[in-house]
């Protein structure tokens, strides 16, 4: 009579211990590709456009990331719990970086007049000369100076010179 009971009601009989296995395939498949992309930000964040790393300049995201990051730790283990930290301490110092760039990294606003470009200078960054000789430019007319050797176009030859008394 347990026999019937148990073939017949009871529980479903377990079917091969398969289920089990295919879960455990997935969960290690998606570790996997977790890895992979956190190597690939890390690795390309200097292409992420400023748009998005805009983003990351905000303290509710920032904040929210570092949750993330603690519970893909709990989740996935060490390796990547560390190199998410990595990938995000690589994404909030593009992003902070982009929004105070200097005289190097500026996109200046160009301003077209009389067919010669003039730049804006930014005035949080000021070179080690300007600094000195306490100089405050505010626009650039030429950003590139273009130099050519010295040429003589003078008429005179100095082939047939001499020395008259």
């Amino acid at each position: 009579m347990a026999q019937a009971t148990a073939m017949s009601g009871g529980s479903m009989p377990q079917m091969g211990g398969l289920r089990p296995s295919v879960l455990e395939e997935v969960q290690q498949m998606s570790g996997n590709i977790l890895l992979v992309g956190l190597v690939l930000v890390s690795v390309y964040v200097s292409r992420i456009p400023p748009e998005t790393l805009s983003y990351f300049r905000s303290s509710l995201v920032q904040f929210v990331s570092l949750v993330a990051i603690f519970l893909l730790t709990a989740r996935f283990g060490w390796i990547h719990g560390i190199l998410a930290v990595l990938a995000f301490a690589l994404v909030v110092s593009t992003a902070v970086r982009t929004s105070k760039a200097g005289f190097v990294d500026y996109t200046p606003a160009v301003i077209f007049s009389n067919g010669i470009d003039t730049t804006l200078v930014p005035t949080d960054n000021r070179w080690f000369v300007e600094r000195v000789l306490g100089e405050n430019p505010f626009l650039i007319r030429e950003r590139e100076v273009k130099t050519s050797a010295v040429q003589d176009l003078s008429d005179k030859s100095m082939t047939n010179s001499s020395v008259s008394k």
